[in-house]
């Protein structure tokens, strides 16, 4: 599509034969399709005229333009939430959820059946994802279906892909904390833990590593996770149930079949086998492949005694490094990462 494909919205109404005020009406009510290109609203003239003619359309272009309309307005998720047979749109901020509008049960079901048809499923047919990108921006949706007392719930998540800097620059400006982090990226071979609490960050940090090491084209690069977070090119990325302990094990023998040189492991959801997954971490590292474990310590002395009580051998002649990391603020505004390492014979 091209611009020359759109029409303006004064064009779009004088099509339609009706007025802006309706026109507006009809985009908020999902009655007719259209695409939010910057902050102005575009139509294409073969959608209007299925419209007009009163001919099926699968809602998918409504199902996007509301998506794209919450980004727009600042949101980070929406709620479609059932109430008195109706369903209330809402809008996730930082202030909290607000109140947008009401949606009937017909413009609610096709929504909803636009988006399970544009969307993958994440191990069952309730928890979907879905990629859109507009004018280079590359949005992940993470759709969540649940059936309450009420009715159908639905929620939506946004992860705004593009906006993320997943570099070794971004995440570590200060020269020191990028040297910390490439002498466990440069290794050849070896095990790097990536720890610290609940909320410290260290998801991005590993996905930070892994970018770095794939963005050469020479190594191969997997991942092993129960869900994946941020979709990065050039990386393989594997879902898969890690409280499954043979799926895990078949996961681990797929991605040693297919000759990696990286790889990165969950393990924060797993509890009760993490003995098996890190288990697995610590045979691929000794057979000559760099792996990075993410999981959660109070230091990198803890990261590093529970994997070796988990796995009930010695972590030195193959540990790379142990990182822990901590989010403080920074006196401009945001957070940054603290970093503290315990490196490893095999750290470059």
């Amino acid at each position: 599509m091209t611009m020359s494909d759109y029409l303006t919205l004064d064009e779009a109404a004088e099509f339609l034969s009706t007025s802006k005020p309706t026109l507006y009406r009809w985009l908020r009510d999902g009655r007719i399709p259209g695409h939010k290109l910057g902050r102005q609203w575009r139509f294409l003239q073969s959608e209007l005229e299925t419209f007009r003619s009163g001919g099926p359309s699968d809602g998918r272009a409504e199902a996007e333009a509301l998506i794209w309309e919450a980004i727009d307005a600042g949101a980070n998720a929406v709620h479609l939430i059932p109430v008195g047979g109706a369903h209330s749109l809402r809008y996730r901020r930082d202030g909290g959820l607000e109140p947008v509008r009401d949606l009937d049960g017909d413009t609610f079901d096709a929504l909803d059946r636009a988006w399970t048809a544009a969307s993958r499923p994440v191990r069952g047919q309730e928890k979907r994802r879905l990629f859109l990108e507009r004018e280079g921006e590359r949005l992940q949706v993470r759709y969540r279906r649940l059936e309450t007392f009420s009715g159908s719930r639905v929620t939506l998540r946004f992860v705004r892909e593009s906006k993320m800097r997943l570099t070794l620059d971004g995440i570590a400006p200060e020269p020191a904390d990028r040297a910390v982090l490439e002498s466990l990226t440069g290794a050849s071979h070896g095990l790097v833990l990536v720890s610290g609490r609940g909320g410290s960050g260290k998801t991005t940090t590993a996905y930070c590593c892994l970018n770095e090491l794939a963005a050469s084209g020479s190594r191969t690069v997997f991942t092993i996770e129960d869900e994946v977070g941020v979709y990065l090119p050039g990386v393989d990325q594997l879902e898969v149930d890690l409280d499954d302990p043979a799926a895990v094990r078949g996961a681990f023998s797929a991605v040693m079949d297919s000759d990696p040189d990286v790889l990165f492991v969950s393990s924060m959801v797993a509890q009760r086998h993490r003995g098996t997954i890190w288990g697995l971490a610590l045979d691929a590292a000794e057979n000559g492949h760099l792996v990075f474990v993410q999981l959660d310590a109070a230091s990198p002395q803890h990261a590093i005694e529970q994997v070796t009580e988990a796995v009930d051998r010695p972590l030195d002649p193959i540990l790379v490094g142990a990182l822990w990391q901590r989010l403080e603020r920074k006196p401009e505004s945001g957070r940054r990462a603290v970093y503290q390492v315990e490196q490893g014979p095999l750290a470059r």
